[in-house]
């Protein structure tokens, strides 16, 4: 089993990466949250959003929570770019979600 420190030193090193310095799903920098369901790095407030969609169990501090094994790997195996790939992955430019097909 993994000690806290070395799975915590693992998170923030997944968060550091380019791709996960900004909010998933907005332009806020440093996000300090993150979406264990959809794996990934998300700031304070949409962190809050999320907690409403999804439920707390779902949305944890990089800062204060305690991470397990399997979801640090999670994590690191996922991330917003590769979530923007499944997600947004028919999205182009010229979607626009304010008006209906």
């Amino acid at each position: 089993m993994a000690s806290a420190d070395r799975l915590t030193r693992a998170l923030k090193d997944a968060q550091k990466r380019v791709e996960n310095r900004r909010c998933a799903d907005c332009p806020e920098k440093a996000p300090n949250y993150v979406n264990i369901e959809y794996r990934t790095f998300i700031c304070q407030n949409c962190a809050a959003v999320h907690r409403d969609l999804f439920g707390p169990s779902k949305i944890k501090s990089v800062a204060m929570a305690v991470f397990t094994t399997d979801e640090v790997k999670a994590m690191r195996a996922g991330g917003n770019e590769v979530a923007s790939k499944v997600w947004m992955a028919r999205w182009t430019a010229g979607d626009d979600m304010d008006e209906p097909p």
